[in-house]
Formats: structure tokens, C-alpha cells, sequence
């Protein structure tokens, strides 16, 4: 007996779930909040945020690993930020 991978009744999923998605974005977005907002002020955190969301959803393919790489991709953006804070301020 043999198995033939590619006859499945049904094709494998290529998008993760929409509302485990939107939940795990927002926590994501959360923690940045959380992490950056006494320097740099909620609004502009979130606004961070959902801009690096917006630029990864205009070109990206799958969406399984967008929690990460949009956190990480935030994260890099908002520490720029805050330098540039802590140097004018100085």
C-alpha cells in the first residue's frame, strides 16, 4: 500500500484562520503598544503598525508568518523612532 500525496479530497490550507489571525494581530499591536507608547504616544504606535500591516498584505502571498514579520518589521520602525526622539531631545 502506497500513499499518493496528491490526491487529497480537499487541498491543504494556504491562509491560517481569519479570526485566530485578527487575534493574534491584535495582541501583536497590543504588545507594541504596550512596549512604546510612554515615548512615543499610542496613536502613533498603532498607526506604525497597521501601516507595516497594510505593506505586507499589498504584496504577500501567504499570511501564516505575518504576525511575526509585521511585529518585527514594527518593532525595528517604532526603535528608529524613539532614537530619533532621545537625539533631539538631547
Amino acid at each position: 500500500m502506497s500513499i499518493n500525496t496528491t490526491e487529497y479530497r480537499e487541498a491543504l490550507p494556504t491562509q491560517p484562520n481569519p479570526v485566530l489571525l485578527r487575534r493574534v494581530m491584535t495582541r501583536v499591536e497590543n504588545d507594541l503598544v504596550a512596549r512604546h507608547a510612554a515615548t512615543l504616544g499610542e496613536a502613533t504606535v498603532r498607526s506604525t503598525f497597521r501601516e507595516v500591516v497594510d505593506e505586507f498584505k499589498a504584496t504577500a502571498r501567504l499570511y501564516h508568518f505575518m504576525p511575526t514579520l509585521t511585529e518585527h518589521d514594527a518593532e525595528r520602525r517604532l526603535r528608529e523612532m524613539e532614537e530619533d526622539v532621545e537625539l533631539a531631545a538631547a
